[in-house]
């Protein structure tokens, strides 16, 4: 079904960074690049993928909330252009989402949920519904379920 994968990480501490690269590992024998938000302006997913002439196939997201339902700090350049990419700037781009946080804040996962929104509104295709990784209640569980 995919041969050719991105996935995006955005991280303050690591943990998502973390989760990457071990989806990654357990994705073998499929072609997987890893790359930090920081490394990546969203106007170029598209092309980046097989629907815009790339190589990838599928991108998929990895990303922590920080502070108050806010993207990590080196994300946020991204999730600004994101959220500013016009209607269809990335049209039938597959991808998933795995937000990472803790319960025990009120913005449980909040940047994961605006980026799971921002990429529906660009008019991205969501193969796999939002899913929350909980830091208090099996979050490595709920991550390594949606990598499988």
């Amino acid at each position: 079904f995919f041969e050719n994968i991105l996935i995006i990480y955005a991280s303050v501490t690591g943990t998502a960074e973390g989760y990457a690269y071990k989806a990654k590992k357990l994705l073998r024998p499929l072609q997987v690049t890893v790359t930090n938000c920081d490394s990546i302006n969203p106007k170029d997913i598209w092309s980046q993928c097989t629907v815009g002439g790339g190589p990838y196939s599928a991108v998929f997201f990895i990303v922590s909330t920080f502070g108050e339902g806010m993207p990590p700090p080196n994300a946020e350049d991204f999730f600004k252009a994101l959220k500013s990419l016009p209607i269809s700037a990335l049209a039938d781009v597959p991808y998933g989402v795995m937000a990472i946080g803790s319960t025990i804040y009120p913005d449980f996962c909040q940047a994961g949920i605006d980026l799971d929104k921002a990429l529906g509104n660009a008019n991205g295709k969501q193969l796999l519904p939002l899913s929350k990784g909980d830091e208090v209640n099996g979050q490595e569980v709920t991550v390594m379920q949606w990598i499988s």
